[in-house]
């Protein structure tokens, strides 16, 4: 959509958004400033700044595509919650049985490769749609995960402290994306079928 809005109103996307970036980093600095931060340290301050910058200027599609996700996810919770109280017939799925659709993999696989392509534009589009379709796979990993909560009966505080753990660590952000793509061939919330000896 990004791409299209700069194509047929002529925009560089990617400048106003460097622009706006740097904008902030120079607004954070005069704040730090008055605020009594001076010489070495507000030097390596601006430093760390342009450092956290660069990244979000490189990854800022894909920060978009997944917040307004969040934000649609949010909306779909609140629809249910508001739907369960006025019993109204909807019914949006159950969250535990999440599973994206199989050919996904193959995008992430295209993804991965197009990395590797001594292209600038073809590797932050491959950077972007990587980190889309890795945020859908650990939605998909967390909806193992709550399926399994539920089996066991795990009690809230535990589940609270949890998904505290699993969402602010960006460590297991990954391995929870890891699981949901492993759920594609392990297929871990489907009952095992007892073979008879």
């Amino acid at each position: 959509a990004a791409v299209l809005y700069g194509y047929y109103t002529g925009a560089d996307l990617h400048a106003k958004v460097t622009k706006g970036v740097q904008a902030s980093i120079v607004q954070t600095a005069l704040l730090y400033e008055k605020a009594g931060v001076k010489g070495d340290n507000l030097k390596a301050l601006q430093d760390s700044m342009h450092q956290a910058g660069a990244p979000i200027v490189t990854i800022y599609p894909a920060l978009l595509t997944v917040t307004l996700g969040v934000v649609a996810c949010l909306n779909l919770i609140v629809l249910s919650r508001i739907a369960a109280r006025v019993r109204l017939p909807v019914y949006l799925g159950d969250f535990k049985k999440y599973r994206n659709p199989e050919p996904l993999i193959w995008l992430l696989i295209a993804a991965g490769f197009g990395l590797l392509v001594p292209e600038n534009l073809v590797y932050l589009a491959s950077l972007n749609v990587m980190i889309v379709i890795c945020t859908m796979y650990a939605v998909q990993g967390f909806a193992v995960i709550t399926h399994y909560f539920r089996k066991l009966a795990v009690p809230a505080f535990v589940r609270v402290i949890a998904w505290l753990l699993l969402i602010f660590q960006p460590f297991m952000v990954l391995v929870v994306a890891v699981l949901g793509i492993f759920d594609l061939w392990g297929d871990f919330r489907t009952p095992k079928k007892q073979e008879n000896l």
